[in-house]
């Protein structure tokens, strides 16, 4: 479950967001719409803790505010809507950083199991065949596969 209480956010001073409340029970899917700029993003970067926020955001009845980033990124993941990339790795090796939480290190130490998932995932994804490919020459649907996440389930560990 996702609660967020009083959230505010604001970017040098002037507040975006304003008293947000909202709760999405497991399995629920919520819509966030507006024009462009009414803070949809902001939202969303809060709730990740990209941003500053004041308020409350919690999952599962925790306060995100108290875990460490590896714990926080276990629980929330936020994709960019925008298919500029900024950094030149792999897909595999963009695909396994979302075993970052899960690891030892920055696409380091990869566990047996960890390999397994990767190229599982990669595989499900029909992706595998582009696995060596740099992600800033796929087109913005393969890189769209590429960041997918399954909401749905829990992270295979």
């Amino acid at each position: 479950m996702l609660e967020v209480r009083d959230l505010c956010a604001n970017y040098g001073g002037a507040d975006v967001i304003r008293n947000i409340n909202f709760t999405a029970q497991g399995g629920e899917s919520l819509c966030v719409l507006g024009p462009n700029g009414c803070g949809k993003s902001t939202l969303l970067k809060s709730i990740a803790r990209v941003i500053h926020y004041r308020g409350v955001v919690s999952v599962n009845g925790g306060d995100i505010a108290a875990l460490a980033r590896k714990e926080l990124a276990k629980k929330i993941a936020l994709l960019n809507q925008s298919a500029s990339v900024y950094f030149p790795y792999t897909v595999y090796e963009t695909v396994s950083m979302g075993r970052y939480a899960y690891s030892q290190g920055f696409l380091k130490n990869l566990s047996a199991a960890d390999t397994e998932i990767i190229n599982n995932i990669l595989i499900k994804l029909d992706i595998d065949d582009i696995r060596e490919r740099m992600i800033d020459e796929l087109s913005g649907g393969t890189l769209q596969r590429v960041f997918w996440r399954e909401p749905s389930r829990k992270p295979p560990i």
